[in-house]
């Protein structure tokens, strides 16, 4: 049971983070209780020994206990959304690799994904699970690749833990359950928070998930941030995943370095871009992306990748309007150059 006068902040001696990190472990855990809106996908990152399950663990034992609180990767998109079915957070654990199908259904699951199947033992009728659920993933490497993930996730990076300051899992354990109910009354007093000023405060400028932005901001002080300290640290965040996003993506590096030498808008046909593109390459380079499967190879396969990396290049200064005369013409201008 929570207590009234409890602090979400009790919850920090368990869980190995950063200031900053943390201000997104409470983002998280207030965007747990949000109304309406997409959700955010907690990514929780570090080396082996960082304690990146026990964290896992602990955020999702705090809002919704689980007998399995963290699970391995789901084998398909039927068998995640069973599990969402069943849960109010998806927490997959120690997983090495998210590959674009999975990608692809984890944007869908935060914002609300649909299946529909034939009824057992009928012909014709159907059963319909319709979900929309947080998501708490943890690995080793960087997970998220993709800009339209990476748009949605917060992602910390866990330090590592000395043999001096290692607990066991029952201290752990034991600690937890001394402070839960006052973790769990903090927690709720800012959901209260949010309730109460989220038709008050509005925030000028809004990001993605602007639901999930607007009412964290709107309990953030209650959950023990100062102010503002939210929105400066989820800010930068989403300047480093832009750029992330850019750098995970062949094409997306390639276009930022032809953009960053642009003193005037170009303009040309996808094929022409494609051609530049590579010619900026030196030959043994150019040689080697002709191999890789994710260098577009036509202008039709260039503009479906221009189409899903123009957000994360335009919030770099970089502006791409394409079909601008209804053919595979497009602009290029860079308004940082």
């Amino acid at each position: 049971m929570p207590i009234g006068n409890g602090e979400l902040s009790d919850l920090r001696k368990l869980i190995n983070v950063s200031d900053n990190d943390w201000v997104l472990v409470v983002a998280f855990l207030l965007s747990c209780f949000q109304p309406k809106g997409a959700y955010p996908i907690l990514f929780v990152h570090g080396e082996q020994g960082s304690a990146k399950s026990t964290a896992c663990r602990l955020i999702r034992q705090l809002i919704d206990d689980n007998i399995s609180p963290v699970r391995a990767k789901a084998r398909d998109e039927d068998a995640l959304l069973i599990a969402a079915k069943n849960g109010a957070v998806v927490a997959l654990d120690n997983l090495s690799f998210i590959d674009d199908s999975l990608s692809d259904s984890l944007c869908r699951l935060t914002t609300g994904a649909g299946l529909s199947k034939r009824s057992l033992y009928t012909d014709s009728d159907e059963t319909i699970l319709n979900v929309k659920r947080p998501i708490l993933i943890n690995g080793i490497p960087e997970l998220a690749s993709r800009g339209d993930l990476l748009s949605r996730s917060l992602i910390l990076h866990l330090p590592s833990i000395d043999d001096d300051h290692r607990k066991t899992e029952s201290q752990i354990n034991e600690q937890f359950e001394k402070l839960r109910s006052s973790c769990l009354g903090g927690l709720l007093n800012a959901v209260v928070s949010a309730l109460e000023n989220q038709d008050q405060i509005r925030p000028d400028k809004l990001p993605r998930l602007a639901d999930f932005f607007s009412w964290v901001v709107a309990g953030a002080e209650a959950a023990g941030l100062e102010k503002g300290q939210f929105e400066s640290v989820y800010r930068k965040r989403l300047k480093a995943t832009n750029r992330q996003a850019i750098d995970n993506s062949l094409i997306g590096s390639a276009i930022a370095e032809f953009a960053n030498r642009l003193t005037e808008a170009w303009t040309g046909t996808t094929m022409t871009l494609l051609q530049e593109l590579g010619n900026q390459q030196d030959p043994e380079m150019r040689h080697q992306l002709q191999r890789e499967r994710s260098w577009p190879k036509t202008p039709r396969a260039l503009g479906g990748q221009l189409r899903r990396l123009s957000p994360d290049l335009r919030r770099l200064g970089i502006l791409i309007n394409l079909n601008i005369d209804g053919r595979r013409t497009l602009e290029i201008k860079n308004e940082k150059g």
